[in-house]
């Protein structure tokens, strides 16, 4: 086809704003001046002619303040204004402790909004109604059963017993816990209707002293209405000045055919039906025939690719269809030339029998490995397709990871993970690459400890402890903190690192700097560098410690301690200014609610952009590039040609842009293309229109799950084909339902039975947790993880299709809705599987995964009844090397794991904890929380763990299991029941790895096994 290339032009950008004026016009409107140092944005007002009078604020005259006044007579400053989602924050009036306030929020002591008026108080603000005492409040936020508020509820003694009876007097317990609006952000209602008191938080911290909350009150306004207007005058476009029945106001109200847009702040035009006339169509018509002539005499160039894009489709069927497994990702050609820089002779990384492997990086700063067949050797070529074939089939932490494949070039290539310290060879055998990198960019390899040095010019060596390529950045370990030596120069010499200046090495600005002359036990709790802290002190001569140095300290101009922000967020940097004696500490994005022995010491040290590779010869260089000496080092370098720029983020010679010159004609020709096109689209399509915002929701779910955490794309199903499967989701199809959603039974053409689960209409929660469980199961295949088949996400709600298990969960069976008698063995049975599946989770799979809602009701059951693991909406997946993933504390009551409800970190003994209650109700065949027992007992785990204690254990196992038990299996018992009592231990650090559990539970099995072989040999000699 005929490429054409166009500049803006006056006379499109003319034309285009006519069209554009048609149907679109704005308003110009009148903003407030600032009250003091605060923005006034509009539609908010302090003044009758500026602003929307209706969003009415108060500017003092006297402090230059804004206030916020409500109907109760109260003022209350604004402090904060967030203009771009309608939201102010106010200082409400101060913590009342000995005040009672008879009503909730909104009177009284509280704010009294004007309901007439565009204001109400969002969600986003934590509310304190409280009628326990206020020192509860003063240590970091306990609302376990083991925090004072919940014994005020006991008359046995404690402190201001009465209160505590008037709490008792309500009908939920005097402290509850409830998320709020936005993360972090908590509500504590306390029910009784006598005493409470009030106060509000923003975005509270439970983990923090309720002295270092933020008070404040967020207040949210509607979306404005039309400018007020006093006259046509004030009034521009499609809109006329006209009275309403708001406060008696008159706005600029649209005209007819028009309506007044919030988010663009003018009138638009309405949509209406378009109808497209005979010479429209002919022109239409018309156009797109001499379009497909165009098309048919022109593509010379893509005909004579047909034989290349033929072989290339038959490749990518063939491993679409290899083995079954799921496809791999195909990469373009022009993708992994730009990824491996043309395949340049920098990027290569070695050659073997098969071919070449080039080191290249993904546009997202990733780098890969790719590996290309030998050009022209066919078997090298189906050793590649075969290796993509046999890596999609695979998934596991030690296998090389595939990340996909390109089939366009003659010689296929495979793109995966690159392992960056060579192999299991290279280290057993020694072999190195002395010619490998930049010389200017050197660092040193020690070759008795294997470890990275960077070398600075005052003799010192420093340990490379992370490198971080994209930024150009590595983070090196510097001397120790020197506390009893004096150091009389600043960072770069003596006691610091002294940088060579002709390398291309230099400091961050990311790095915390400690020049310190004050006592070093400053800085070993939470940093204070405010007016009362000791530090501040020292300028004083009324005998503190170390007076002496305090002394020289305050010759100094500037205080002895100062606080100022550095590099990055929550990087801050102190120097203590006198030059007498100082010592030197380097920390990393320093936290100052921390102690100083938590903070992570090292040194950020970044390197500037590569310059063009070394060479020795032409050989060394490719494209348009020559080998010529330089005045670095006596270097030669790849310099680029005359015409070409070296580039130092693709890091090859690129051409210079010259400037285009478009022809008048051509300028016309384009504009004329455009506003033809323009007309078309916006009179024609109505259909598509409608549907583009489904298929736009379509294609972002599609892409969601494809690149779900690397995982293998699901297979996506058709709306039509699961309303079929389903018979339109018929009630006779229908088999439960849940938080999540509703699950009905379905079938495939081939006749298999499936089961198709969908998350709730509307609810976004739910519609996030199916996709999520679709992303987490794409990466999994385990004999007892329920098996994944595919979703639909082209209805309003998602849709996930998974093999149908028939014979019910093992909830079911334990709780009477079966009829059916688990036996011992069957029920260690089904807990060794479920063991196996959680164990595979942790452990086997390459990233690994929480669970997080392990319970008897999500362990699917077979008819052999073979256990299956089931709904992962709520799962994560884990970094691999990270202790822990810190989330919102969600599962369900009765198995969740009280540290993770406590601290908010996820880990894989958050499962334990869940699979040991599971354990418990296997041996018992009660449920996990049963409100029929008495109330200390209501919590199974506690429930069991007394009787242990009490050497009752025999009293809460299933009766039906001990009908004419043997020794042996009163053994597997006691051995059953420690083993989910270890499960159950309050610190996870003491709960056993699910692999552990598994090991543990084969020894409980073979207890039993050898006891049915003695009974079958008993019988045998009968």
């Amino acid at each position: 086809m005929v490429s054409i290339k166009f500049q803006a032009n006056p006379v499109f950008v003319y034309v285009f704003f006519l069209l554009f004026l048609g149907s679109h016009y704005s308003f110009s409107q009148k903003t407030c001046p600032r009250c003091g140092s605060m923005e006034v944005p509009y539609p908010l007002s302090i003044h009758p002619s500026c602003g929307d009078p209706s969003y009415s604020l108060r500017c003092d005259s006297q402090t230059h303040k804004l206030y916020f006044d409500a109907l109760n007579g109260s003022s209350y400053p604004v402090i904060r204004i967030m203009a771009s989602v309608y939201r102010m924050v106010v200082q409400p009036s101060p913590w009342l402790t000995d005040k009672c306030v008879t009503q909730d929020m909104g009177v009284s002591e509280g704010i009294w909004l004007n309901q007439t008026l565009p204001f109400n108080i969002t969600s986003s603000n934590t509310i304190f109604l409280l009628n326990c005492s206020p020192r509860l409040l003063m240590s970091p936020l306990n609302c376990t059963p083991t925090s004072l508020c919940h014994h005020y509820l006991e008359s046995s003694g404690h402190v201001e017993a009465k209160r505590a009876l008037q709490c008792a007097e309500g009908v939920n317990p005097c402290c509850t816990f409830v998320a709020g609006g936005m993360p972090s952000a908590y509500k504590i209602r306390l029910h009784s209707s006598g005493c409470k008191a009030f106060r509000s938080i923003l975005h509270l911290d439970p983990e923090k002293a309720a002295y270092e909350w933020e008070e404040g009150l967020e207040i949210e306004w509607r979306p404005p209405l039309e400018p007020v207007c006093k006259s046509q005058l004030d009034c521009f476009g499609a809109s006329n000045c006209s009275p309403t029945s708001t406060n008696g106001l008159s706005r600029c109200l649209c005209n007819k055919g028009y309506k007044w847009d919030t988010v663009v702040g003018s009138c638009l035009r309405k949509k209406k039906k378009s109808r497209v006339s005979l010479k429209v169509s002919i022109g239409v018509i018309s156009f797109f025939t001499l379009a497909m002539a165009i098309v048919a005499i022109t593509s010379r160039k893509r005909w004579g690719n047909y034989n290349q894009a033929k072989l290339m489709k038959a490749r990518e069927d063939m491993l679409k269809s290899s083995n079954g497994g799921k496809p791999a990702k195909i990469f373009r050609l022009k993708e992994v030339k730009k990824m491996t820089n043309d395949f340049s002779r920098n990027r290569f990384l070695g050659s073997g029998g098969f071919g070449e492997v080039y080191k290249g990086e993904l546009p997202n700063g990733d780098i890969v490995a790719v590996k290309s067949a030998k050009v022209g050797n066919i078997k090298s070529t189906q050793q590649v397709l075969n290796e993509v074939g046999i890596l999609s089939q695979v998934n596991h932490k030690n296998l090389v990871r595939l990340l996909g494949c390109c089939v366009e070039a003659e010689q296929p290539l495979m793109i995966y993970e690159y392992i960056s310290n060579g192999t299991l060879s290279d280290h057993l055998h020694g072999n190195t690459h002395p010619s490998c990198g930049d010389p200017s960019y050197s660092l040193r390899c020690d070759s008795q400890t294997h470890k990275l040095y960077f070398d600075a010019l005052n003799g010192s060596s420093y340990p490379v402890i992370r490198i971080m390529a994209s930024v150009y950045r590595m983070v090196v370990q510097p001397s120790p903190w020197l506390t009893g030596k004096c150091v009389t120069q600043d960072m770069g010499v003596s006691e610091g690192i002294w940088l060579n200046q002709t390398l291309p090495f230099n400091i961050t600005p990311s790095n915390t700097i400690f020049l310190l002359n004050c006592s070093p036990r400053l800085l070993m709790s939470p940093l204070n560098c405010t007016p009362t802290s000791l530090c501040h002190h020292y300028l004083e001569s009324s005998g503190h410690v170390e007076a002496k140095r305090a002394l020289q300290c305050a010759e100094g101009v500037n205080p002895c301690c100062t606080f100022v922000a550095g590099g990055m967020p929550s990087a801050y940097k102190i120097r203590l200014h006198s030059s007498g004696c100082k010592a030197f500490r380097s920390i990393l994005h320093l936290d100052p609610e921390k102690a100083a022995y938590e903070w992570e010491e090292g040194l950020e040290i970044e390197w500037r952009p590569p310059l063009e590779p070394v060479c020795k010869s032409q050989l060394d260089c490719f494209g348009a590039s020559n080998c010529s000496p330089t005045s670095t080092n006596g270097l030669s370098r790849c310099l680029c040609n005359k015409g070409y720029k070296w580039d130092t983020v693709v890091g090859s010679c690129l051409r210079k842009k010259k400037k285009s010159r478009v022809s008048l004609k051509v300028s016309i020709g384009v504009i004329s293309f455009f506003t033809l096109a323009m007309a078309i689209v916006a009179i024609t399509s109505r259909k598509r229109w409608g549907n583009y915002n489904q298929a736009k929701l379509m294609k972002a779910r599609e892409d969601m799950l494809k690149s779900s955490n690397g995982g293998k794309p699901a297979k996506i199903f058709r709306l039509k084909e699961v309303k079929k499967m389903t018979n339109d989701f018929s009630r006779n199809r229908f088999l439960g339902s849940g938080g999540f959603g509703e699950v009905y039974k379905g079938e495939l053409p081939n006749g298999d039975i499936v089961a198709v689960k969908s998350a709730k209409v509307g609810n976004i929660k739910s519609t996030q947790q199916v996709l999520n469980e679709v992303g987490i199961l794409s990466q999994v295949n385990h004999k007892n993880l329920v098996r994944l088949l595919g979703c639909c996400v082209e209805a309003e709600q998602p849709l996930m299709i998974y093999e149908y298990i028939s014979n019910g969960t093992l909830s079911d069976h334990l709780h009477g809705k079966y009829s059916t008698f688990l036996d011992w063995k069957t029920r260690l049975k089904i807990a060794l599987q479920t063991a196996e599946a959680l164990a595979y989770l942790h452990s086997a799979a390459y990233t690994p995964i929480y669970h997080r809602d392990v319970k008897s009701a999500n362990i699917l059951l077979d008819y052999e009844f073979n256990a299956k693991v089931s709904d992962f909406g709520l799962s994560r997946l884990a970094s691999p090397g990270l202790s822990h993933v810190s989330t919102c504390a969600q599962g369900t009551l009765g198995y969740m794991d009280p540290e993770y409800y406590r601290n908010y970190q996820l880990t894989d003994k958050s499962d334990v904890y869940s699979y040991g209650v599971v354990l418990l109700e296997l041996l018992t065949s009660q449920r996990a929380i049963d409100f029929s027992r008495d109330q200390d007992d209501v919590n199974l785990a506690i429930y069991v763990n007394q009787r242990a204690t009490n050497g009752a254990i025999m009293e809460v196992v299933d009766q039906q299991l001990l009908k004419e038990p043997s020794a042996d299996m009163l053994k597997s018992f006691k051995l059953f029941s420690d083993l989910a009592f270890a499960c159950l231990r309050e610190k996870k650090s003491g709960r056993p790895a699910m692999k552990d559990v598994v090991q543990e539970l084969h020894c409980i099995i073979q207890i039993i096994d050898q006891e049915n072989v003695s009974k079958e040999v008993s019988q045998e000699i009968i």
